[in-house]
């Protein structure tokens, strides 16, 4: 779900529809993929998820006073997750943005080769189409 959102945040189509596949071969379901972009209305979701999301949303949508992860949030989320846990979602939300950079990066330094070769980017990698 937070490899979903970081992609529908920056606009990226591609990847949100690979996230999406993803989540589908986990079985999750159709109502609760479809939900994660309005997930501040749906009841589907978890405290523990919704806490997710929203750390998702704050580090890659500041506040109206540029804030991104206020204390209220971090303290939030270190009540509904132990130490480990807190710091594999930082590392799962990091490494989202890590791949979101490479794949703006590469959109446009790599852009042209790619039309011409027609293929089509992951992100990361290339798959012809």
């Amino acid at each position: 779900m937070v490899q979903l959102r970081a992609r529908q945040i920056v606009g990226s189509e591609d990847l949100t529809a690979l996230h999406k596949s993803n989540l589908r071969k986990t079985q999750d379901t159709d109502e609760r993929i479809a939900a994660v972009a309005q997930w501040k209305a749906a009841t589907c979701f978890s405290e523990a998820e919704r806490v997710a999301l929203a750390l998702v949303e704050a580090i890659f949508v500041p506040d109206a006073g540029n804030e991104r992860v206020s204390d209220a949030l971090y303290a939030r989320a270190s009540s509904l997750y132990d130490d480990k846990a807190l710091a594999t979602l930082a590392v799962a939300i990091g490494q989202v943005s890590f791949f979101i950079a490479v794949a703006l990066l590469e959109n446009h330094c790599l852009g042209a080769r790619q039309a011409k070769a027609g293929a089509r980017s992951y992100g990361y990698a290339f798959v012809p189409t």
